[in-house]
C-alpha cells in the first residue's frame, strides 16, 4: 500500500509517513490507514474507554477486497509449457500466435490498484452515511408531508440505492391522494437521482444539493396534492409550475405553484408552496354579471381573469370543498 501511495498519481497527494498512509476522501475528510503491529510483549496500560462509531459494511466490503488479493496471489495458472513463465494467464501466452498490438498488450496488463479500491470504497460509505443523515434529519424536521426512506439490502460495494416515498398523514397506504417517490443511487464521488417521472439528475457530493432536492420534492408534493383533490372536487386546473422562476426567490431549493379554477367559473385559487416562504392560498372572486368578452378568441372568462389582484387567504385546502 504505501508503494502503491507512493507511485499513484492523484489530485492530492498521498502522504507515507512511518506505518501510516493519509489521503484525502473529501474536502474537510481525511483517511488514516495504519499498520498494527502486536508481538505480545507490549505492557497494557490502563486505557480509557472510547466509543467510536464503527462502520460494518465498510468493513464487510473491505474483507471481500482482501480476499480476492489473498486468492489472485495464490491462484496461480500452471505454466504451458513447463519452462513458461510461472503467473502468465493463457490470454498472454496466446499474444504472440494473435498478433495482439502493443496497446493491448499494456491494456491487458493494467489493473487498479488495491489503495485506490479502498479510497473508492470508502468515498461510497462515507457518502451513503451522509446521505442517511440527511434524509433521517429531514424526516424529522418536516412533519407533514412524511417521508419514508426504503434502503436496498442488495448493494455493491461502489453503490447503493434507496427509494424515498414522500406521502400525505393518513395516506401513506392508499393512492387517493398524490405520493411523490425518487430513487437515489449513491456511487462514489456523485449521486445519481431517477425522479418520478423518470427524469435523471446528478448530484455531488455536497450535502447541500441533496437537502435542496427533497425540499423541492416536498415544494411540488403540496402540488401535486391541491391538484388531485381539485380533481376530486370537480375544479379545473388553469395552471401549474414544478419550478418557478419568478416572485419571491427562496433562500435554498424551489418553490411549486399551481392554479385552479371553481366548476362555476366564479373563483380562481392560486396556491403556491416554498421551502422557506411557506405555503400561500390567494383567492381571487370573478364577476358573472358581465358577458362581454375582450378577446374574440377567449371565450370563457375563467381564462381571461387569470391574471389581476388576488387576495391572500388564511385557510385550508377545505376551501376547496363545494358549497
Amino acid at each position: 500500500l504505501a508503494r502503491e501511495a507512493v507511485q499513484v498519481k492523484a489530485a492530492t497527494p498521498h502522504m507515507v509517513i512511518g506505518n501510516q498512509i493519509i489521503t484525502n476522501v473529501f474536502p474537510g475528510l481525511q483517511l488514516s490507514i495504519v499498520l498494527c503491529h502486536y508481538t505480545g510483549k507490549e505492557k497494557k496500560g490502563p486505557t480509557l474507554p472510547q466509543k467510536l462509531e464503527h462502520n460494518h459494511v465498510l468493513e464487510h466490503s473491505l474483507h471481500q477486497l482482501l480476499r480476492e488479493v489473498h486468492f489472485r496471489n495464490i491462484s496461480i495458472d500452471a505454466p504451458h509449457p513447463v519452462n513458461a513463465t510461472l503467473g502468465m494467464s493463457k490470454r498472454r501466452r496466446l499474444a504472440g500466435p494473435l498478433a495482439m498490438t502493443r496497446q493491448e498488450l499494456v491494456e491487458m496488463t493494467e489493473r487498479e490498484s488495491l489503495l485506490s479500491q479502498i479510497i473508492k470504497q470508502t468515498k461510497h460509505a462515507v457518502l451513503r452515511i451522509r446521505s442517511m443523515h440527511v434524509i433521517d434529519q429531514m424526516a424529522v424536521a418536516v412533519q407533514d408531508p412524511q417521508i419514508t426512506a426504503h434502503w436496498g439490502c442488495l448493494n455493491s460495494s461502489l453503490e447503493s440505492s434507496v427509494r424515498i416515498f414522500i406521502t400525505s398523514i393518513g395516506y401513506e397506504s392508499t393512492s387517493t391522494l398524490s405520493r411523490t417517490s425518487l430513487v437515489l443511487l449513491i456511487g462514489v464521488d456523485t449521486i445519481r437521482v431517477v425522479m418520478k417521472d423518470g427524469r435523471p439528475c446528478q448530484l455531488s457530493f455536497e450535502d447541500k444539493e441533496l437537502q435542496d432536492l427533497l425540499y423541492w420534492q416536498i415544494a411540488q408534493h403540496h402540488t401535486l396534492v391541491v391538484q388531485q383533490i381539485a380533481k376530486y372536487q370537480g375544479w379545473q386546473v388553469l395552471a401549474a409550475n414544478s419550478s418557478i422562476g419568478s416572485g419571491d426567490m427562496e433562500s435554498f431549493a424551489t418553490a411549486s405553484s399551481i392554479s385552479i379554477a371553481s366548476p362555476r367559473g366564479d373563483k380562481i385559487i392560486s396556491f403556491r408552496s416554498g421551502p422557506t416562504s411557506g405555503q400561500h392560498l390567494m383567492v381571487k372572486h370573478m364577476d358573472q354579471s358581465t358577458d362581454s368578452h375582450p378577446s374574440p378568441a377567449v371565450t370563457d372568462r375563467r381564462w381571461f381573469e387569470h391574471g389581476g389582484t388576488y387576495q391572500e387567504s388564511t385557510g385550508q385546502l377545505r376551501l376547496l370543498d363545494r358549497p
